[in-house]
């Protein structure tokens, strides 16, 4: 199991094969040089066990309920150390001498790739990224799992979910966004009835911060840190949000509990009780 984990933990190393095409294959160290091209090594895993993603990672709950998610995570497993992919849908590729693992990998693929949305969908280029069967997306999970949709070639759902979540930033929602947003374009009604009262976890303005970093990193595409949509959401969000909600490392331990909802709060209204969660712990 030691040594099982150790090649995980390596993650995918992309090589370019004789036909120009790049194939994510397992720790390079490994990769033996023939003359037909390269010969990957074995690795004895049986992925599909939960049992053993489990002792390789004790912290992550793999949840089958959200299947995209899981479906992402395995993406993550293998191609954690990737330095680059095609850009079209779909286009990464894993080949080892494992054909289970290399089954694995076909079918996180495949599961990843039928939670993304539908052409004509009124919300536009999106993937699905939250409690099914809501049909929608939320700012955490967006956030977490851009670079596996990235990965996949999902770039214009990426940046189209981006841009709501940073265009959606108001003062009457005290510096909040839609937490979570369905395909019909709207605030999901599960997490929203109006500015006053809805779901909101207060991490998510900066996930979605630093999610735009790493897709700027990962693509190229400048508009991520250059965009006055953008740029806007990130300077409310380190100024007028940090105030309001009082997120300053030396009032952390001191600030009020529901400081958003001081005129309103009542505690039987689960909207206005999680207006402004101060993490993702929800117990």
């Amino acid at each position: 199991m030691t040594q099982i984990c150790d090649q995980i933990h390596k993650g995918i190393y992309s090589l370019r094969n004789k036909s120009g095409s790049r194939q994510a294959v397992s720790d390079s160290s490994k990769i033996k040089r023939t003359a037909n091209g390269f010969n990957f090594p074995k690795l004895t895993i049986g992925i599909n066990s939960q049992s053993t993603i489990k002792r390789c990672y004790p912290g992550y709950k793999f949840i089958y309920k959200v299947r995209f998610i899981a479906a992402i995570a395995f993406l993550f497993v293998l191609s954690s150390c990737a330095q680059s992919f095609g850009q079209q849908s779909g286009a990464v590729r894993f080949v080892s001498s494992d054909t289970a693992l290399t089954n694995s990998f076909a079918w996180a693929k495949q599961m990843a790739l039928h939670y993304q949305g539908k052409p004509g969908d009124p919300v536009g280029p999106w993937y699905e990224s939250a409690l099914p069967p809501r049909n929608a997306f939320c700012m955490r999970d967006v956030s977490h799992q851009s670079i596996g949709g990235a990965i996949l070639g999902m770039d214009l759902e990426n940046k189209n979910m981006m841009t709501l979540f940073v265009s959606n930033i108001s003062e009457g929602k005290d510096g909040c966004s839609f937490w979570e947003m369905n395909k019909e374009g709207k605030p999901a009604p599960e997490d929203y009835r109006n500015d006053s009262a809805f779901w909101y976890n207060l991490p998510a303005n900066f996930d979605v911060m630093s999610a735009c970093w790493r897709l700027y990193k990962w693509t190229g595409d400048r508009s991520y840190i250059t965009d006055h949509r953008f740029t806007h959401f990130f300077d409310k969000s380190v100024t007028d949000y940090i105030a309001k909600w009082v997120l300053q490392p030396d009032s952390l331990l001191t600030r009020p509990t529901h400081p958003g909802n001081l005129d309103s709060y009542d505690e039987n209204d689960a909207f206005k009780r999680c207006r402004g969660l101060p993490s993702y712990s929800e117990g």
